[in-house]
């Protein structure tokens, strides 16, 4: 597993497995051999407040992969 000065990094990975751009993301985390979090984003319905206040502009591709 990967360090950074020692300790293990705690990430977060706000995330839905349409999404091509998340997709690249988990493979350089698993890549890396870093532990993350990962929290499934709904993307059928509109974004909850406890999301918009670490993400105000919202932004999520929700695109296929093919």
């Amino acid at each position: 597993m990967a360090q950074v000065n020692g300790n293990a990094p705690k990430i977060t990975l706000y995330t839905n497995h349409k999404c091509p751009y998340a997709h690249r993301a988990h493979i350089v985390l698993k890549e890396l051999g870093l532990e993350y979090k990962e929290v499934i984003i709904d993307l059928d319905k509109p974004r909850e407040d406890w999301y918009l206040k670490i993400n105000p502009v919202s932004r999520i591709k929700n695109q296929s992969i093919t």
